[in-house]
């Protein structure tokens, strides 16, 4: 009995991401000449199709809120890859299993008071009730940019060492970018236009010195300001 075959590339993941980046690089913005770098890679057919679509008559602008349009290609192909990658070296990423998931665009409902409590009851007397507080969040969709120089020797063609730095560095400049506005303190949200950090907001404790007992008061005074249940902190050194 003959077993269907499926095919399983052996190239390392990244790949399209950065041929897709010497391509247009090589090509300095022209479409069709990217297109023919492009077709000596008959083991990456990603690059190609991307390549293709951007060759196409123009129509009107695509958005990652167009339901209908863009949003649902977002995650997929380069992006998909790139994204990969990203998650893997990024704060950002490392931290992306412990965080809650939900739909972008869509009203979800979060807690905002202290929660409910609990208590010892007395025979005969009654059990205390506390109710919490909630409030709507809606998470939007934000682009980041990162401009990464390369020299025309790197982007050369037919480099697998290459390949490898452009996808490292690139990503690596994206990481950076992220990570820090995603713990800088000072990134404020901007309608339409970026989210605020993490930290934005949050209670401060300057260092009191580089000894054991300073640094344990220190991160004493910091558990001091959670004022949340605590479950799954994570410390960010």
């Amino acid at each position: 009995m003959s077993m269907p075959h499926r095919l399983v590339s052996s190239l390392p993941t990244g790949t399209s991401l950065s041929r897709f980046i010497m391509a247009k690089a090589m090509a300095r913005g022209d479409s069709m000449a990217a297109q023919m770098i492009s077709e000596g890679w008959v083991d990456v057919p990603t690059v190609r199709a991307t390549l293709a679509l951007e060759a196409k008559a123009s129509i009107s602008p695509a958005t990652t809120t167009d339901a209908t349009f863009a949003g649902p290609l977002a995650s997929y192909g380069l992006a998909a890859e790139a994204l990969q990658l990203e998650r893997g070296i990024s704060i950002v990423g490392q931290l992306a299993p412990r965080m809650r998931r939900v739909p972008f665009h869509t009203r979800v409902p979060v807690e905002t008071g202290a929660g409910t409590s609990g208590g010892w009851v007395a025979e005969g007397t009654s059990a205390a009730v506390r109710a919490t507080a909630y409030a709507t969040l809606s998470q939007e969709a934000y682009k980041a940019q990162t401009i990464v120089v390369m020299s025309k020797e790197l982007l050369q063609v037919g480099n697998p060492d290459a390949e490898l730095t452009i996808r490292t560095t690139t990503m690596a400049g994206v990481a950076a970018f992220l990570d820090s506005q995603f713990l800088t303190p000072t990134v404020a949200l901007v309608a339409q236009k970026n989210p605020a950090s993490v930290t934005n907001g949050a209670g401060t404790v300057a260092s009191t010195g580089s000894t054991s007992a300073a640094i344990a008061a220190d991160l004493a005074a910091m558990l001091a300001l959670v004022s949340t249940s605590g479950q799954g902190l994570t410390w960010i050194m």
